[in-house]
């Protein structure tokens, strides 16, 4: 994951100054905490229940997780998956 976003800053920011800033802010001996990992989901999913009006596909939208505690995946959940928590 870490080496996906570090290849999107380069493509977004030539100059080099987004991804400094987050060196400098967000990784944590050049990892992602699970902190900002789950606060991040926390606000993208806020934002998808803003956007969407409709309720009934707001599920299929949000990132999610699967597996229980230490094991987790997280990802948006496509029509036909079964929820292994329930």
């Amino acid at each position: 994951m870490r080496d996906g976003l570090m290849q999107r800053f380069r493509g977004l920011d030539p100059g080099g100054q987004m991804l400094v800033n987050f060196r400098e802010k967000v990784l944590d001996h050049g990892e992602l905490p699970m902190s900002w990992v789950l606060q991040t989901i926390a606000r993208i999913n806020k934002q998808i229940r803003l956007s969407l009006p409709n309720a009934y596909v707001v599920p299929f939208y949000l990132i999610s997780s699967v597996g229980k505690r230490g094991r987790k995946c997280y990802g948006v959940r496509l029509e036909g998956e079964e929820d292994d928590d329930a």
